[in-house]
């Protein structure tokens, strides 16, 4: 009987120092596999939903830089439509048109960028889903990347310039109400931001 117990203390006491030496392996060896890097992105399951990476950035010296390189580009797109089209800002003219690029800024001289945003004035009987696609054409005939993105309402084009500058149209939920046109610049720091004055209408050149 005394060698019986002796015999299940000695079990007991062989059980308790393998599962200690499990438990130390663990904890030494830690989880399988790579650990996954601080700060990693997740690859977007649609591609086009990732910006395309500039070719030639260039970060704007000023607020009327900025804003006078996107009043060109929204310039230069309703030169190249047909005639009758103008760009319509003025119930945009609220705040000086800048907007930061992080959701928590730090402070006033957080990043900031600039967006023009415009209603277009069509002819009458314009086709509003054509329209968007000729836009798109027009920057695609300048070299930029252009998408369509969802989270959006269709049609829409994003156009992405070479130097960072962005301009999207967008058509409304209401297909007889012309689209929007945004044009937007890249992040520069907040210090630079002033009270630049903006036309309220864009008309095509003569």
């Amino acid at each position: 009987m005394r060698r019986a117990i002796e015999a299940l203390a000695a079990a007991a006491v062989l059980a308790a120092l393998i599962a200690a030496c499990d438990t130390s392996a663990q904890e030494s060896s830690g989880p399988l596999g790579p650990p996954t890097p601080s700060g990693a992105t997740e690859i977007a399951k649609d591609p086009t939903e990732q910006p395309p990476v500039p070719a030639s950035p260039k970060i704007p010296t000023s607020q009327q830089e900025a804003q006078d390189t996107a009043l060109r580009y929204l310039q230069q797109t309703i030169d190249a439509l047909p005639e009758g089209i103008s760009l319509d800002g003025t119930r945009y003219m609220v705040g000086d048109g800048t907007t930061y690029c992080e959701d928590n800024p730090a402070d006033r001289g957080a990043p900031v960028k600039l967006e023009d945003w415009r209603d277009m004035r069509v002819p009458p009987e314009t086709d509003m889903k054509a329209l968007v696609a000729q836009v798109g054409g027009i920057w695609e005939s300048w070299g930029w990347d252009v998408v369509e993105r969802d989270g959006f309402d269709k049609p829409n084009r994003f156009g992405f310039a070479p130097d960072g500058y962005v301009l999207h149209i967008q058509a409304r939920t209401d297909l007889t109400q012309a689209p929007t046109l945004i044009g937007a610049s890249p992040c520069f720091p907040g210090d630079r931001r002033q009270e630049v004055p903006r036309p309220p209408v864009l008309a095509q050149s003569p």
